[in-house]
């Protein structure tokens, strides 16, 4: 099964070799987190921390060529 790597320059990109998000089978597989591109954490309450993250996939799943729409499950931890 084939996979892409997808990635956005709109995510901060950490310095570990890990890609930002993986597109195989018809999934696309998101790893980020709540940081701003320059890899500050969002500060303020729950809201805001999840507004962020929310954006990261936002930016990632439509550099996969989807939007939010396309999203059948998200898990946070």
């Amino acid at each position: 099964m084939p996979k892409r790597a997808i990635a956005s320059e709109k995510v901060f990109k950490g310095s570990l070799p890990f890609v930002q998000a993986t597109l195989a089978g018809g999934f696309l597989f998101v790893y980020c987190t709540g940081r701003d591109r320059a890899g500050r954490f969002a500060q303020g309450d729950v809201r805001v921390q999840t507004q962020q993250a929310i954006d990261n996939i936002r930016a990632l799943v439509e550099e996969a060529g989807g939007t939010l729409r396309d999203v059948g499950n998200a898990r946070s931890m």
